[in-house]
């Protein structure tokens, strides 16, 4: 490295716990994905956790670039990343300005799903979104919690479904429940808990 002056290797900094990676099936696609390529590449992968104690990696971890993904715009990492000076791109989440990013448009496809079901004639509806912020919490939301929103995917997503479903009026009916993390059991608890909600 210190002949070339390049360490060959690529970050890929993940706000989450390092195992959640695992646990997450589209997230360990992604990764598995980005190993590949680097793999075709002979570049090395290094995987790190974006938040708390790991914090201090980031900032000295030997490499040539860094791909953030899906990481909060509040708190210190982005900073710490944009610091670097490294190249780098975003997927999913943070925008941020003169940065390559990776995604798709969110809040148009949130409407598109939104409209098709009232199309349907559905009018019970439940939003049930992985989490908004990084305090943990599990269950159902009000529109307060809404408005401090951190993380840029559910908010773009929750205000497209909502642009079209509370265009209709007090006609629907429209429960938001936020899940800690991303997998089977969560979601299973998110739609029998919605259920139990519009029951009531």
């Amino acid at each position: 490295m210190l002949v070339s002056g390049f360490a060959n290797t690529i970050a890929l900094v993940y706000a989450d716990p390092l195992y959640h990676a695992f646990e997450d099936p589209a997230t360990s696609a992604f990764v598995g994905g980005v190993a590949e390529a680097c793999d075709q590449r002979g570049l090395g992968l290094l995987l790190l956790q974006g938040e708390g104690a790991s914090l201090r990696t980031v900032q000295s971890a030997a490499v040539d670039g860094l791909i953030i993904y899906s990481m909060s715009k509040e708190g210190e990492t982005i900073r710490t990343i944009a610091d670097r000076g490294l190249p780098m791109v975003v997927v999913d989440q943070p925008l941020i300005p003169n940065v390559p990013f990776v995604g798709i448009d969110d809040r148009a496809a949130a409407r598109a799903c939104a409209q098709h079901l009232k199309d349907l004639g559905h009018q019970n509806f439940a939003i049930v979104t992985f989490q908004l912020g990084s305090d943990g919490h599990c269950g159902l939301i009000d529109r307060k919690r809404l408005k401090s929103i951190s993380f840029e995917i559910p908010r773009r997503r929750i205000e497209g479904y909502l642009e079209v479903l509370d265009a209709s009026g007090p006609e629907l009916s429209v429960i938001v429940w936020e899940c800690s993390r991303s997998n089977e059991e969560s979601g299973r608890t998110a739609a029998e808990s919605d259920q139990r909600a519009h029951e009531a």
